[in-house]
């Protein structure tokens, strides 16, 4: 990977951001890159010697780890601490090598990973945690024998993140019902059964495995690719939002016929609102080597 700084950021942030300690040494693929789409995944190692990225978007990587040293902080005789584990199988893994660190496992069996996160993802939470927990949970399970505390081996009970929430608002937390009443919480994550975890990890080890290996990349999900559909929006003339949004125009037309909304005055419009891919325009370091991106390859 190399780094530019198009932004002419201070150097004490360059070295900070590019002196990276994250380390999966030993392993074919990380609890991470299992969890992302198997298309990026190929493309970064096609292309590894031409990625860069710039330092001005490793913002919220080095917020996290900064997060990590408040985790040593709070160590005791009582945890154990941001352990990397590693399993590999010829049924579940296929061959390949399995890492992931954890967090926190404490001597009650809470497995905790914490995050620096927005109130929304606590609001109404992130498939990425239960699916991130309980593939750690699996490594915990395949690593029993090296889990102790006091020669006493520590099998997890319960998964849980530790949020630690960016843009919390105090005003907010006093007036809504529905808002976290702390800056920091701790959530509880659904645990699934063994059978599950195994089933999850084997399907998702050969997504990747059949992405490296075929002849042509699966496209990533519209979620993966944090897709926002597009819609027909029914603007009002002096009105910045709309008064309604369509999936297409027929229904908004529809919906203007059943409010009497007459369209031919031209206080009404309905504007086609185009969809877009988040995650491709503005978050993808492969973007420039992937076809469907670039227009070649369509969904």
């Amino acid at each position: 990977m190399k780094f530019t700084n198009k932004y002419n950021l201070p150097e004490i942030y360059v070295r900070a951001v590019t002196n990276d300690p994250y380390d999966s040494s030993g392993s074919d693929i990380s609890t991470t890159v299992l969890l992302g789409p198997p298309r990026i995944n190929a493309l970064r190692k096609i292309h590894a010697d031409f990625l860069t990225e710039d330092v001005s978007d490793r913002f919220f990587a080095l917020d996290g780890q900064a997060t990590h040293y408040v985790i040593e902080r709070s160590k005791t005789d009582n945890d154990i601490v941001e352990q990397r584990l590693f399993y590999q199988d010829n049924d579940i893994t296929n061959g390949w090598t399995l890492s992931g660190q954890f967090d926190v496992l404490n001597k009650d069996g809470n497995l905790i990973d914490v995050k620096n996160c927005s109130v929304w993802g606590v609001v109404y939470g992130k498939i990425e945690w239960e699916q991130q927990l309980n593939i750690l949970d699996f490594l915990c399970r395949k690593n029993s024998e090296v889990l102790t505390i006091d020669g006493k081996s520590i099998a997890v009970k319960k998964l849980s993140i530790l949020a630690f929430m960016r843009d919390w608002n105090k005003d907010k937390a006093e007036k809504s019902d529905n808002y976290p009443k702390a800056r920091v919480v701790e959530v509880p994550i659904k645990r699934w059964t063994e059978q599950e975890q195994d089933d999850y990890i084997r399907e998702r080890i050969k997504l990747h495995q059949d992405a490296l290996k075929g002849d042509t990349l699966p496209l990533c999900t519209p979620d993966e690719r944090w897709h926002k559909p597009g819609v027909f929006a029914l603007m009002k003339g002096g009105r910045k939002s709309s008064v309604k949004n369509c999936a297409t125009r027929k229904e908004s037309e529809d919906y203007c016929k059943e409010k009497n909304i007459d369209l031919t005055d031209k206080s009404h419009t309905i504007i086609e609102r185009t969809g877009s891919d988040n995650r491709c325009e503005s978050y993808c370091n492969v973007n420039q080597f992937c076809s469907y991106y670039m227009g070649v390859e369509n969904d």
